[in-house]
């Protein structure tokens, strides 16, 4: 029997790049759909390199689509169901480049919505400063013919 190498909690959430947290609440998901996870000392959970495989996909199906963590376990269990135990996977790259150009794809649209919405941002903000300025100068030039016009009403009887 050939003995297969396993990763605990701490170094697969940090490969991921999530929590301990997040990694426990997909693991009790995945032991929910009667998943079975090789167990330590202290009962916690080992994980080979087939089950770091469906965490990443786990992982990605979070990530490309707007699924909940039941949905991806299922879609990534049925991913994982159809390959056979010693069979091809598909390299991590591939998996990951997808993702991230799709990702990328989102952000660069909202980029440019982003850029659209502070162009008419900055075009009203010059119209608001045209008028203010407009407005301004109308003030300054009634206050000073307000002083001519209280000279001109000087009562008789005042000196």
């Amino acid at each position: 029997m050939s003995e297969e190498k396993a990763y605990w909690t701490h170094e697969i959430a940090k490969y991921l790049d999530i929590s301990y947290g997040t990694l426990r609440k997909w693991c009790i998901e995945l032991e929910k759909q009667n998943y079975k996870f090789a167990k330590g000392e202290n009962n916690s959970r080992a994980f080979t390199v087939r089950e770091h495989d469906l965490l990443i996909n786990i992982k990605q199906h979070l990530r490309t689509t707007n699924s909940t963590i039941e949905s991806a376990v299922q879609q990534a269990l049925k991913d994982l169901e159809s390959l056979p135990s010693n069979g091809q996977r598909t390299p991590l790259k591939t998996l990951e480049r997808g993702s991230f150009e799709r990702e990328f794809m989102k952000l660069n649209k909202r980029l440019d919505q982003q850029e659209e919405f502070n162009q008419k941002i900055l075009e009203r903000m010059e119209e608001r400063d045209k008028n203010l300025m407009i407005v301004l100068n109308e003030i300054q030039q009634n206050k000073k013919l307000a002083p001519a016009k209280k000279e001109r009403k000087k009562r008789w009887w005042i000196f």
